[in-house]
């Protein structure tokens, strides 16, 4: 039997690059990737980061943030789901920016999360040895067992996504999908807590500007 306390001691900011969990630190040491952002108002900044393969706890809140950021001289709107972890006197807030393979991956599995229990969130990213494509998106597991996506395609429920044509080029439109998730959002979300993030002029430096994160062009 462990001693431990209910209450937490800090608070981490994580988002998700390149499959890994990242956590932005101060300086570059041993196990700390160091890298120059290209684009937005902090282009040419260096940042400092140590990556993890995942991140585990038990869900205490889980809620969306928006705010204003520059890209490519243009402000635009970007709205993140912010997932609160707890484990073990430590807290963890993981940033899924929303229309992200990542983002539509955690609220596919959302149903099927058990409330209360233990969950790690396990993103990937890699080229398949098989067709040589790209393979990204975020694994969801409780204990051994794997959680299941509680929508696919052609289960009646989840819209499909068709693919239109946008300047010349063909491209997946995810907007009645967005808009059923948002709904699966709304519905689920309620049963794993109420503990809200931090406003965004609240939070640490180590949270990264969601204009620094490259967009995501696969598919789901």
């Amino acid at each position: 039997m462990a001693l431990g306390t209910s209450e937490h001691t800090s608070t981490t900011f994580l988002d998700i690059r390149a499959g890994k969990v990242c956590k932005r630190v101060d300086a570059a040491g041993e196990g700390v990737i160091s890298r120059t952002i290209e684009k937005g108002k902090h282009a040419g900044t260096v940042v400092h980061e140590r990556q993890f393969d995942y991140v585990d706890g038990v869900i205490k809140g889980i809620a969306t943030q928006s705010r204003e950021v520059e890209i490519m001289g243009k402000k635009k709107t970007i709205h993140t789901l912010q997932v609160t972890l707890d484990d073990v006197g430590e807290r963890y807030v993981l940033n899924l920016p929303k229309g992200y393979k990542v983002w539509r991956h955690f609220l596919l599995t959302l149903p099927n999360i058990k409330a209360g229990e233990p969950v790690k969130l396990s993103p990937y990213d890699y080229i398949s040895k098989k067709d040589g494509k790209r393979k990204s998106g975020l694994g969801v597991t409780q204990g051994t067992t794997e959680c299941k996506w509680a929508y696919v395609r052609g289960d009646g429920k989840l819209p499909d996504a068709p693919t239109v044509v946008v300047n010349g080029e063909n491209m997946i439109d995810y907007t009645a999908q967005d808009i059923f998730l948002e709904e699966v959002l709304a519905m689920f979300a309620p049963s794993h807590g109420t503990i809200n993030h931090a406003p965004a002029e609240q939070q640490p430096t180590g949270v990264r500007n969601i204009a620094d994160i490259d967009p995501d062009e696969d598919i789901i």
